[in-house]
C-alpha cells in the first residue's frame, strides 16, 4: 500500500463560505465534514479538468471543492435526498460549472452520445450499502467513465482496529442515532476487499493510506479501467 503524499490544490475555505447563508446546522455540519474527513488531499487526485461525477454528494461541499479548484472542471453531483441536493443547488449557484441530480447511479444518463465522464468520486457512500449494490455501482461507474478516465473512491478501512471503532461510532450516530445519513445498516470493509470488487468490476486499483493526524482510518483508492 503506497502512502505517497498527495498535495493539496486550493484553500477550502472558499468551498466552505457557499455554505455562509444556510442554516447553522448545515454550516456546523460541512465543517465538520472538512474536519473529519481529508477532502483536499481526495480533490487533488481528480483531474483539474473535463467531466467529473461525484456520487452520493450530500450537501455539495466536496463538489464546490472541485469546481471552486478549476473552473476546467463541469461537475454533476447527485444525491438521492432532496433535501441535500436542495441544499447543495443553493450553495453552488454562483458557480456555472456545477449542477445537480437527485437520484442515484443509475439515475446517471450513459455514455451513448460523449466519450464518458473523465472522473467520477466516490466519498464514504459505499459503507451504506450491501456487498452486492456495492459491486452493481462500481460496474456502473466503468460503464459511465471514458476508458482513459479514473475513478477516485475514498473508504475507510477496518484497520488498525481504534480507528475503525471511531469511525463505526461517528457513522452509528449519524446513521442510526440522528438519521443524517440514508441507510440502515453499516458494511464497511478492508482494503482485500475493495480491491478484489474494483478488479471484478473492471478496475485495477491502487490505495493510499492518508489517515495521518486523524482518528479514522481513511484510503483513497486510484482506479483506471482495465482493458
Amino acid at each position: 500500500m503506497s502512502t505517497a503524499s498527495i498535495t493539496p490544490p486550493v484553500d477550502i475555505r472558499r468551498a466552505l463560505a457557499c455554505f455562509r447563508d444556510q442554516p447553522p446546522f448545515v454550516r456546523l455540519f460541512v465543517l465538520a465534514r472538512h474536519l473529519l474527513a481529508p477532502l483536499r488531499r481526495v480533490a487533488a487526485a481528480v483531474p483539474p479538468h473535463g467531466r467529473i461525477l461525484d456520487l452520493g454528494c450530500g450537501h455539495g461541499l466536496f463538489v464546490n471543492l472541485l469546481a471552486l479548484s478549476s473552473p476546467e472542471r463541469d461537475v454533476l453531483g447527485v444525491d438521492p435526498s432532496a433535501e441535500k441536493i436542495r441544499v447543495a443547488s443553493r450553495s453552488s449557484r454562483a458557480l456555472q460549472n456545477v449542477r445537480y441530480l437527485r437520484g442515484r447511479v443509475d439515475d446517471v444518463p450513459g455514455p451513448e452520445q460523449d466519450r464518458g465522464f473523465d472522473a467520477i468520486t466516490i466519498l464514504d457512500v459505499l459503507y451504506l450499502l450491501p456487498d452486492e449494490e456495492k459491486a452493481a455501482v462500481l460496474r456502473r461507474c466503468r460503464e459511465l467513465l471514458a476508458p482513459d478516465g479514473v475513478l477516485v473512491l475514498k473508504t475507510n478501512d477496518t484497520r488498525p482496529r481504534w480507528k475503525y471503532g471511531v469511525v463505526r461510532l461517528e457513522e452509528e450516530l449519524m446513521v442510526r442515532a440522528l438519521g443524517l445519513t440514508l441507510g440502515g445498516q453499516l458494511h464497511f470493509r478492508g482494503i482485500p476487499e475493495y480491491t478484489a470488487m474494483l478488479r471484478v468490476a473492471g478496475f485495477s486499483s491502487r490505495v493510499y493510506k492518508i489517515d495521518a493526524g486523524r482518528p479514522a482510518p481513511h484510503r483513497l483508492y486510484i482506479c483506471r479501467p482495465l482493458p
